[in-house]
């Protein structure tokens, strides 16, 4: 009994599963609480262990693994298809969800057989009618099989949409974080063919394309099956007339074939016209600050507005070819109708067409419409997802970085390179004939002027260039601390953990000689403070020092260090020389590798000279080696950076406070009310055009009209002359007529209405975003914003249109639905009133479920596509570091998070389709009992009987309405995105009216009592700040960080508004200017130099002012024109943010970019912190030559270039400290200037 009553158990817990799972009982709690309005993430359902990204991509690694080994295999036999054929992506998933595969699609062959299973009921029960001496049992049992036939579809179709869709999420889950390991290990040669743009791409759209290929999948069995079904019934009914219906089908193939192909020609160039646009505009965020300085909004904004146009164009000529191939295939049943009932008069020995049979034929003619639209689909497969899935073959199988091997023999030696030629590209070499040989605890100082090789040097040895020939072999791990420092948007304590387990006393013990401690005990979250995108919230001291943190904390072996003390204060880097780099630092028994233009950091280390790309020994002494870098050291003060730091201080900037710092959506948290809802549909209508969208409406109106009206006539033919049977014919192909034609016409303006709102939506979207201030793009990632001009722009360009069209459809055919049940069987109404209340009452859980579920996924799926494109920028560090793993685990938590979020929002629609398949099925009995009431007792036609119960069974398509309906709101969520951007606070003093002439002449600047505040609940970073500089002046300022020395020259620039003062411009308030004008008229060399992928030229003059000769001439004095010659001229192509030019080099060609802009104020906001001392003085020397008629405002770094300046702008907590000239301020020895000397 014990055994009997356990397998009972074991029984009921399977079948209660199966209620549970498939009956979606669990929902309704969730549902009772999303109608409540407070549903959170903790509320969704728990991913199954089989769901998890970790054990997905686990999968997904051995299936790819051993179809990569398959396909090298056939490769090296000489197996291959084709030269240039790639491993597949799409195995290596079958494997992995094989067994699911099959089972949904044995549930779909299921349901398709249910399906073509009604008209054959349908048949029986007008026979049933037309009867005289027909039984009542059988009358009945008709009934009861049109009921369970529609509600084992409904089951069959619920199980089936879940395992599907299930299956496609998850493998969208595999496949980004697949992208994301691959996209770490690229080789240089891959990486210089693969902008970060171009992974987002991948990410964000074929990622997505394969998602729709494997939900859509099924269909390469189902349609095939479906047109077997209905042939084989027609030619039951019809006999060799259907052969017409065979031959439109057959002939509808080539040419939704040649239709599909022309579209897709098209369409693959808009999506590359897109990815170009979408790459510029991952360039103009990326670079934001640059482009307000320089005044190149509208250079950028016809830029992006000609690739949208050219987007948009082919988008619109793509289309209309898929808009032809879809009235084919809507006009197909019709055409087949009018051939085969033609053919069966004329052919038929009796020559009776019955409305049993007309009704029984349009019953299937109007199901072909089904498999004739997923033959499109299969064509739309075979086409255009094919060509993500060859972007992302393609992608899978670049060549990716060789591991550094460890055969090193001798004990001590941890680097032993020997006559190596490293490259980027593969071309020439970077490095030659590099000779190296590194013991543990040494300490090496390499040093060379700009453009010599010395970061690729330690990119080399960390691993990210590519070995070209020689020896090179690596003992032990690596730690990188770059020039140009990469920090993830987390806290200041995740960033120096980077995934190692927390150590309290380690920890301090690097905070403290790391310089930190103090920065954590001022601010009110201290190390949990988050740093922003790449730490854009700190200064570049501030970044320097928690990236040098970074690195200590991680215990290895191996420490290159790029130059990390040239952004610190001279004393705060002597300091962290002493603590931590040097002899007896806490590195002393590592080997380290130090990069740095300071000859006071040589002592006690080995001096390696690197020029032209070789590395020697140097052999000199310490004054010969600087004579040779053509460096000053004349005395300490002259070799240091001027002192800024005071330890009583706070660092960290002001304006990063953590109660305003957000690194997520600012404006996912707007609310959303019902009015908004309304709004939103004004919108997109307005954008579109109002005209478009009635005259679309009315002819669909037209549309749907002529169809309803088609039908009840072909039932009313009943007792009709069958002489009259070929007017009846025509008859009904005038009505088919009207209707396919209203629905061609409608495509003209449904195309026009699209085309004119991409470009509405854009064009404002993107002066929305330019005219946004700096704090904005400070507290949000580039890549949040990104996604409005990528996926949300999508959603609203193509799935908005195609979802708002099939909801429009869906309801018009509820609506000919409900009218012709209430027409043919008026005693179904009241059934269908009942329904339709409850159906209003199930709707209003799921709309605010869904809601709160949809927005929750838009929440989740931005720090995914974030974070990505985070780590490919500091893939160098990450690979450098081996932490590969870590951010793997952080991408795979948020991918489950994601995940999570979408199949909780795939239950909720499912969850309505099943209890709606429930009501609809129950009206499917009740209208069979009405027609056979409505038939035996009220003389109603047996035809037209039949007639009400075949759309009876149409109302299962309530689960497309459902579904279109769940999409809609999905994706107008993204067009709220778009909208809410026009919502937020703009720069303002644009298209202001002024004479540029009136005050640039005279450069004289006067701040009057001026104070400014980055928001509203943040200190003043600027605090009645009162000075007069006289025109052509030239002006230093100093002070420690935090002081406000970077914040008035945000001021000047009117990066950010004064919250009371004003600036003056040889008397003219620069608040009264246009904003362009006045960025157009000042100009900056800014610490980080910055330059944007296209020609030389245009990154020197994108207006295209200066004739080649002026832009010669700028480069000569620059001393850049011989490298731009060999680099192929002006026209020389610049990677993206200037990747394939040193730091140097890119600070050169901002100094190039400024002698073009002839202006008569200039601002050098520490220019020349982390380039050379050679490259330095020519920066001051060509600004004092060439500027000698301007003001110059520098933000001092090295003290023997404030000598030369007219005065000295001592700052401290955002306030005048002192204003006078360098040898004033030395006399007092007292003064600020002066103890800063002395230190």
């Amino acid at each position: 009994f014990e055994t009997i009553r356990n397998l009972f158990r074991i029984v009921m817990e399977g079948a209660w599963y199966y209620f549970d799972r498939y009956l979606l009982l669990w929902m309704f709690p969730l549902l009772g609480k999303g109608a409540r309005g407070n549903l959170t993430e903790d509320d969704l359902p728990e991913l199954e262990t089989t769901q998890l990204n970790e054990n997905l991509v686990r999968q997904w690694k051995k299936e790819w693994n051993d179809a990569f080994e398959e396909f090298d295999s056939r490769r090296r036999n000489g197996k291959l298809r084709f030269p240039d054929e790639k491993p597949s992506i799409i195995w290596p998933f079958f494997r992995i969800f094989s067994i699911r595969l099959i089972f949904s699609i044995g549930i779909r062959v299921a349901e398709d057989f249910v399906h073509f299973a009604k008209p054959l009921l349908l048949s029986l029960l007008i026979e049933y009618l037309s009867s005289v001496n027909a039984s009542l049992l059988y009358g009945g049992l008709i009934i009861a099989g049109c009921y369970l036939m529609a509600q084992l579809r409904s089951s069959l179709n619920n199980i089936f949409f879940r395992e599907q869709n299930e299956m496609a999420t998850l493998l969208q889950s595999t496949l980004i974080s697949a992208v994301h390991d691959k996209s770490l290990h690229l080789s240089p040669s891959s990486r210089a063919s693969t902008s970060d743009s171009d992974v987002m791409h991948l990410v964000m759209t074929d990622v997505q394309c394969m998602f729709d290929t494997f939900r859509l999948m099924h269909n390469f069995v189902s349609a095939p099956l479906q047109f077997l079904f209905a042939f084989f019934l027609l030619w039951r009914t019809l006999g060799p007339a259907c052969i017409a219906a065979i031959t439109v089908t057959v002939m509808m193939i080539p040419l939704n074939h040649w239709l599909w192909n022309r579209s897709k020609e098209l369409l693959t160039e808009r999506s590359r016209v897109r990815r170009k646009r979408l790459k510029t505009c991952s360039e103009m965020l990326s670079c934001m600050k640059t482009i307000k300085f320089y005044a190149w909004d509208s250079a950028f904004e016809k830029k992006i507005e000609k690739l949208r146009r050219n987007e948009v164009d082919f988008n619109r000529r793509g289309n209309l070819f898929m808009r032809a191939s879809e009235f084919v295939n809507v006009a197909a049943p019709f055409i087949m109708a009018v051939l085969c009932f033609s053919i069966y008069l004329l052919t038929d020995a009796h020559g009776v067409l019955t409305p049993q049979i007309a009704l029984f034929s349009l019953t299937i003619f109007n199901q072909l419409q089904l498999p004739v639209e997923l033959c499109r689909t299969l064509v739309y497969i075979c086409s255009f997802c094919t060509v993500s899935h060859d972007r992302l073959r393609a992608f899978f199988a670049l060549e990716e970085t060789d591991e550094i091997q460890s055969k090193i023999i001798d004990g001590d030696v941890v680097i032993d390179i020997s006559e190596a030629y490293f490259e980027w590209k593969q071309e020439d070499a970077t490095l030659k004939d590099i000779n190296l040989t590194l013991r543990k605890g040494e300490l090496t100082v390499v040093m060379g002027s700009v453009g010599a090789g010395k970061s690729s040097l330690l990119s080399a040895i960390a691993g990210s260039m590519q070995l070209q020939s020689g020896y090179f072999n690596r003992k032990g791990k690596v730690a990188l601390v770059s020039q140009q420092t990469w920090l993830m948007n987390t806290s200041v304590k995740e960033n120096i953990l980077f995934g190692r387990e927390f150590e309290a006393e380690k920890y301090q013990k690097i905070v403290e000689v790391c310089e930190l401690e103090h920065d954590f005990a001022v601010i009110a979250k201290g190390d949990q403070t988050i740093v922003g995108e790449n730490g854009s919230l700190l200064s570049g001291g501030q970044k320097a020092r928690v990236s040098l943190a970074r690195a200590v904390y991680q215990d290895v072996d191996i420490y290159l260090l790029d130059d990390p003390l040239a952004a610190v204060d001279v004393h705060i880097g002597a300091r962290i020389y002493r603590n931590v780099i040097g002899e007896r630092g806490l590195l002393k028994d590592t080997t380290r590798i130090l990069i740095t233009h300071n000859v006071k950091y040589t002592e006690g280390s080995t001096v390696m000279l690197m020029k032209e790309g070789t590395l020697t020994k140097a052999t000199e002494d310490i004054e010969k080696l600087t004579s040779t870098l053509e460096t000053k050291d004349n005395n300490d003060e002259h070799a240091n950076q001027l002192e800024t730091s005071d330890n009583k201080e706070p660092e960290l900037r002001k304006r990063n406070s953590p109660d305003t710092m957000t690194t997520t959506d600012g404006d996912r948290k707007q609310a959303h009310d019902k009015k908004e809802n309304t709004n939103i549909w004004l919108y997109l209508m307005r954008a579109a055009g109002m005209r478009n969208v009635v005259y679309f409406l009315l002819l669909q109106v037209v549309h749907f009209a002529f169809q309803s009206t088609r039908s009840i006539y072909v039932a009313s033919w009943s007792g009709i002359d069958d002489s009259e049977m070929g007017s009846n014919i025509l008859n009904f192909a005038l009505f088919g007529a009207v209707e396919i034609i209203s629905f061609l016409i409608s495509f003209h303006f449904f195309e026009t209405a699209c085309a004119e709102s991409a470009l509405n939506i854009h064009t404002p979207l993107l002066r929305d975003v330019l005219a946004l201030p700096m704090r904005f793009f400070d507290t949000h990632s580039s890549a949040d914003v990104l996604s409005r001009f990528g996926s949300d722009l999508e959603r609203v360009d193509q799935e908005i249109p195609k979802t708002t069209r099939n909801l429009l459809k869906g309801a018009m055919q509820v609506m000919s639905i409900f009218f012709v049940l209430s027409y043919t069987s008026p005693l179904i109404v009241c059934v269908l009133i009942p329904m339709v209340v409850v159906f209003f009452k199930a709707m209003t859980p799921f709309i605010s479920t869904s809601k709160q579920v949809l927005k929750m996924e838009l929440q989740t799926r931005t720090p995914v596509h974030s974070f990505i494109k985070e780590c490919y920028s500091g893939r160098d560090t990450i690979r450098a570091f081996a932490k590969e793993d870590h951010t793997a685990s952080i991408l795979g938590s948020r991918m489950d998070r994601f995940i999570r979020c979408r199949l909780a929002g795939l239950w909720t629609t499912r969850w309505l389709c099943h209890y709606t398949d429930v009501m609809a099925n129950l009206v499917v009995l009740f209208a069979a009992l009405s027609a056979v009431i409505s038939c035996l007792y009220f003389g109603v036609a047996p035809a037209l009987a039949g007639l009400s119960l075949s759309y009876a069974f149409s109302l299962n398509m309530l689960n497309t309405f459902i579904h279109m309906l769940s999409y809609t709101a999905h994706y107008k969520m993204s067009a709220e995105r778009l909208r809410d951007y026009s919502r937020l606070k703009k720069e303002q003093g644009y298209n202001v009216q002024t004479n540029t002439m009136d005050w640039i002449d005279e450069p004289a600047i006067e701040i009057q009592n001026l104070s400014v505040r980055y928001a509203e609940n943040l200190p003043l970073v600027l605090n009645n700040l009162s000075i007069s500089i006289a025109a052509r002046e030239k002006v230093a300022v100093v002070g420690r960080t935090g002081s406000g020395k970077s914040s008035l020259t945000m001021a000047l620039f009117r990066m950010v508004e004064p919250s009371s003062g004003r600036i003056l411009i040889s008397g003219k308030p620069i608040d009264s200017v246009d904003l362009s004008e006045l960025r157009g008229a000042l100009a900056i060399i800014p610490q980080d130099p910055l330059l944007f992928s296209g020609t030389l030229r245009s990154n020197l003059d994108p207006f295209q002012t200066c004739s080649y000769g002026e832009l010669w001439k700028a480069l000569e004095a620059c001393q850049m024109k011989e490298t731009i010659d060999n680099l192929g001229g002006l026209d020389c192509k610049i990677e993206e943010s200037g990747n394939n030019l040193s730091v140097g080099q890119r600070q050169l060609l901002c100094l190039a970019r400024v002698l073009v802009k002839r202006v008569t104020i200039l601002i050098l906001d520490e220019a020349t912190s982390s380039i050379d001392n050679r490259s330095a003085e020519l920066i001051h020397a060509v600004v004092r030559d060439r500027f000698a008629h301007a003001t110059v405002i520098s933000i001092a770094h090295r003290l023997e270039c404030i000598e030369s300046y007219d005065r000295v702008l001592v700052m401290h907590d955002g306030e005048v400290a002192e204003f006078n000239s360098p040898e004033n301020l030395l006399k007092n020895p007292d003064s600020k200037y002066s103890k800063m000397i002395v230190k």
